[in-house]
């Protein structure tokens, strides 16, 4: 009665069990057990020996992975042992059992299996929303670290903002009011001047006081400017000798005026680069140069690396102390060696912000009282357009080039029309656009400013089917022409035009023909 109410008992049980004697043989099961196991008929009996059963299971792969025999005789050692045990196990079905084994009092072993899928599921979701919890609390405090540095920089760069406004009030007030105070002062003494050559060098006096007004004022609106607009650079590829030409050309008087020689060394190379920003930064480095060499000269040229070519202005002036050089490119920095040089210290500040717009690296070697080497490094352009660079050594490299020029002022379109023919260049002249026969040309060149209401771009959209290359040219000093110009991918020239820039202009075209 016992037994059966045992049994009964046992079958009525979730959990599996099962029950071997000391000698390893069968002696009570539940039904859990055989559902569990689904043993083939006769395999599992009383007084059967348990191995046939491990070996069974192992061989389904129902015991982990590794030798099937190796397997069963590692439970066999297990359980003669009598070692209590607790472990889990997958079995090949995805369900997940707790199994625990305990030895009996007086020989044998009784071993429990519990099937602890649905725990198992929970906890491996609980650990995976633990997981997930501590990810987003780590990236939202990246993120708000982020967010704390950015705030931190932009407050960095609005206090530095500040100051450099106040340094820049400061610094104005005081140098435009010395040469106002000059020119005040040379103004009253003028009356009481006898005599015509007194007189012209009171005027010639009061003449470079008021130029030095204007200089110092056009530095602070060209920073001023460069910072209020999100400079867009236009980089294309263009040749670098007309650009070194152009810059040495406007600031040669200034250099004769010091009794400077001021030379360039020419290129037939071709660069990557923004020309109207690229001018600039020439146009600075030179006026520095300038303006801080005595005696001597200034030289612009090229060193070529690789794919890259550094443009280097040297000069033969005060030279820079190392101690000095990290700090010349901020605003309003003077060195004391030139402080009786003109300027607000903004020509390198403007450099080093184009520089660093455009991507290219700038460099100073300089050591004092031996002059300084300033250097821009500027990508090298493709080869077709370097064999282009080198047919410009032809007198009929133009030739053939259909060009289009309209501009209001009948004496423009004459001389424009002379110095392309001139060059070998097809040329159509018109006022407004109109009568044009043509859909496609190699140049056009449209004035912004026309006597009509529309502009020169207003016209190029009306009248320009196709092009390779657009420029217009302008003496507005407003941001339009040049806005309209990067509109349409078109270049910008300033008036007076040069000849060189003309050039480049045309050269361009080419290398786009020969391109194609």
């Amino acid at each position: 009665f016992n037994s059966e109410l045992l049994q009964a008992s046992l079958d009525n049980v979730d959990v599996a069990i099962a029950v071997v004697d000391q000698r390893l043989r069968m002696v009570a099961w539940n039904r859990a057990y055989e559902d569990l196991n689904r043993f083939p008929a006769g395999l599992l009996k009383r007084g059967g020996h348990v191995r046939e059963l491990l070996r069974y299971n192992a061989y389904r792969g129902e015991c982990g992975p590794g030798d099937p025999e190796e397997q069963v005789e590692k439970r066999i050692r297990h359980l003669s042992a009598r070692t209590p045990y607790a472990i889990e196990r997958v079995r090949s079905d995805g369900r997940v059992l707790a199994i625990r084994g305990n030895p009996i009092p007086g020989g044998g072993f009784v071993t429990s299996y519990s099937d602890v899928t649905a725990f198992a599921k929970a906890e491996a979701v609980q650990r995976e929303l633990a997981g997930t919890l501590e990810r987003r609390v780590l990236e939202r405090t990246e993120e708000l670290e982020r967010t704390n540095a950015a705030l931190s920089a932009a407050k960095g760069e609005a206090e530095a903002a500040n100051s450099s406004k106040s340094r820049m009030f400061a610094a104005v007030s005081h140098d435009v009011m010395q040469p106002l105070n000059a020119a005040r002062l040379l103004a009253a003494a003028l009356d009481g001047v006898s005599g015509e050559d007194a007189k012209n060098d009171v005027l010639r006096q009061l003449n470079a006081s008021l130029d030095a007004v204007q200089d110092l004022l056009s530095e602070v609106l060209e920073l001023s400017k460069f910072d209020a607009v999100a400079e867009t650079p236009v980089v294309t590829a263009f040749p670098l000798g007309p650009l070194l030409e152009e810059a040495t050309d406007a600031a040669r008087p200034f250099a004769e005026e010091k009794g400077l020689r001021l030379t360039y060394v020419d290129t037939a190379l071709w660069i990557r680069s923004d020309r109207r920003l690229l001018k600039r930064v020439l146009a600075n480095l030179l006026s520095n140069a300038v303006r801080y060499t005595q005696k001597g000269g200034v030289v612009i040229g090229t060193r070529r690396g690789g794919e890259s070519l550094r443009i280097v202005v040297a000069d033969t002036g005060l030279g820079i102390a190392e101690s000095d050089q990290a700090r010349i490119f901020n605003e309003f920095q003077r060195l004391p060696s030139g402080a009786g040089a003109p300027g607000l210290g903004l020509g390198l500040a403007i450099v080093d912000r184009i520089a660093r717009l455009l991507g290219h690296a700038l460099s100073v070697e300089s050591h004092l009282g031996a002059g300084s080497a300033f250097a821009i490094e500027v990508p090298i352009a493709a080869e077709t357009a370097l064999r282009a660079a080198d047919e410009t050594v032809q007198k009929d490299v133009f030739a053939g080039l259909r060009v289009l020029f309209i501009d209001d002022d009948p004496a423009i379109r004459s001389a424009m029309g002379a110095v392309l023919r001139g060059w070998g260049c097809s040329v159509i002249v018109t006022e407004d656009g109109s009568n044009l026969d043509a859909d496609r040309y190699d140049v056009v060149l449209i004035d912004h400013r026309l006597s009509g209401v529309e502009t020169g771009a207003d016209v190029a959209d009306r009248v320009v089917k196709q092009c390779s290359v657009g420029c217009i040219i302008s003496a507005d000093q407003t941001d339009a022409p040049r806005r309209a110009a990067r509109e349409r991918g078109f270049g910008f020239i300033a008036k007076p035009v040069r000849e060189a820039q003309l050039r480049a202009v045309l050269q361009s075209a080419v290398a786009q023909r020969a391109a194609e």
